[in-house]
């Protein structure tokens, strides 16, 4: 159990501004060419629903492996 009277420990102030609103994020983490985020996400999710649209068969971990490895499996191997 922490006392009372402990002295809470001090935040180290941030080195950069982190944008408030979503569109403010997004370009963000495009500009800044952040994997994982918001925008990254949004990138994989558009282009698998508009590739599904379009009658493509691809799965949406499929899709997500291309973005993120610049490449498209060719042996098979990658059927996640």
């Amino acid at each position: 159990m922490i006392p009372e009277s402990a002295e809470k420990p001090g935040r180290k102030p941030r080195e950069r501004k982190v944008p408030n609103t979503l569109l403010d994020r997004l370009r963000f983490e495009k500009e800044n060419q952040i994997k994982g985020g918001i925008y990254h996400r949004l990138q994989i999710d558009f282009t698998y629903n508009s590739n599904h649209l379009e009658g493509s068969t691809l799965t949406h971990d499929q899709t997500r492996y291309i973005f993120e490895t610049n490449t498209i499996n060719t042996n098979g191997t990658e059927d996640t």
